[in-house]
């Protein structure tokens, strides 16, 4: 038995996110025609040294890249009946080598970033362009809606490279399907009438005194 997703889609509004965030950075910022190395989905969030050598696991030296991970939801009581509204956490990682934006400081682009789209953009850079191409985007999967920024904060900083984080909040809806609990009860009784045995009709015991028609 399987029962369908309260959000109407096909996977889980996580999956279904994180896909579509991928696709959008992989289209932009990666590819053939991009500088990013690497765009790599997370499952768990990136927050102390146990969690970022997990993460770093990921990259295998692969720099500059973006990792993605869809973290909590908040619940909302609003909504109405049958509809549940809430907010995913979504933590977008920039790794870099290119860490002129952070330690010696950049006012302007780089020549190489100014003179070919595979070109390094650096750390700022790479997150500045984040922002304006998620910022307002509407996904276009129903009952995901559009991504809202929250915060941009350092995870680490080493000599070889940099991790930074930028936040964002992603409004979600779910309307319950009123109807499964009564399904499910259904599907049970039929499943139990299945599974009984009907015994034949020479087996069965008569109170009349008129024999079973043959």
């Amino acid at each position: 038995m399987t029962l369908p997703y309260d959000s109407g889609l096909v996977v889980s509004q996580r999956e279904a996110a994180q896909d579509a965030i991928i696709a959008r950075l992989v289209g932009a910022l990666g590819g053939t025609t991009g500088f990013l190395e690497a765009v790599i989905p997370l499952s768990f969030r990136v927050h102390d040294d146990e969690s970022w050598d997990l993460a770093h696991k990921e990259l295998r030296g692969r720099f500059p890249a973006i990792m993605v991970g869809i973290l909590d939801r908040d619940a909302s009581s609003a909504g109405g009946p049958g509809r549940s509204l809430g907010e995913l956490e979504v933590q977008i990682i920039h790794c870099s080598k290119h860490m002129r934006g952070t330690v010696e400081g950049r006012a302007t682009t780089d020549h190489v970033g100014a003179t070919s789209p595979r070109g390094d953009v650096g750390l700022w850079g790479q997150m500045e362009l984040t922002d304006a191409l998620l910022f307002d985007w509407k996904i276009g999967i129903k009952t995901i809606h559009q991504l809202r920024m929250v915060k941009e904060s350092e995870i680490i900083t080493m000599p070889e490279y940099s991790a930074w984080q930028q936040v964002f909040k992603l409004p979600v809806e779910r309307s319950v399907d009123w109807a499964r609990g009564v399904v499910v009860k259904l599907e049970r009784i039929v499943s139990t009438l299945k599974e009984t045995t009907v015994p034949a009709a020479h087996d069965l015991t008569f109170d009349s005194d008129v024999p079973p028609a043959p």
